[in-house]
């Protein structure tokens, strides 16, 4: 159900950016468009901490997308859709977050599980 709440507001906000930027430029085509724009959200950002009231510098953020961006979750769901499968361990997904569980009656089967699990994930 999350994952077609996601698809369908991705699908909204292709609309949208299509409108817009087809009332621009008609001869514009979106798929063509996609990296530039995907570009446009992972350059030129910057950052600045605070804590107890006192701010840093601006920084340059290198790597990542926006805090709070509908597309970061999107995009990291596409990324990792074809993650691998596990015997008797079960994934939860949620947003960009990845958690493996799985039950056993003996503490050795559960950590070989999990173990085995996070191994062929860091090799994913």
């Amino acid at each position: 159900m999350m994952s077609l709440v996601i698809i369908i507001i991705i699908i909204i906000i292709i609309i949208i950016i299509t409108i817009n930027l087809r009332s621009q430029n008609r001869n514009w085509n979106f798929w063509n468009a996609v990296p530039s724009i995907i570009q446009t959200l992972l350059e030129n950002r910057r950052f600045f901490v605070e804590m107890d009231g006192r701010k840093s510098r601006w920084r340059l953020q290198k790597n990542g997308l926006p805090q709070g961006s509908v597309l970061a979750p999107s995009l990291f769901n596409i990324y990792t859709n074809d993650q691998p499968e596990f015997d008797l361990t079960r994934r939860f997904i949620y947003a960009d977050d990845l958690c493996l569980a799985t039950q056993s009656t003996s503490f050795n089967a559960i950590e070989t599980r999990l173990t085995d699990a996070l191994s062929s994930l860091t090799n994913y």
